[in-house]
């Protein structure tokens, strides 16, 4: 959902600030940006993932 919501406030100001006839750009940035978000949410739910089985075997 937050994913969805970025990259309509992206399309949103991107739209505003382009012409028409740029839209393949804009396709093009938006798929590059959705690869972007995804490798960084993801790289953060392993890290999280890690870091408690870290703290679960220390405190156990």
């Amino acid at each position: 959902m937050i994913l969805s919501l970025f990259v309509f406030l992206y399309d949103y100001n991107y739209l505003f600030l382009t012409q028409k006839k740029k839209k393949i750009k804009l396709i093009k940035n938006r798929n590059k940006l959705i690869k972007n978000v995804k490798l960084k949410l993801f790289c953060y739910f392993k890290t999280t993932i890690k870091l408690y089985h870290f703290l679960k075997q220390s405190f156990l």
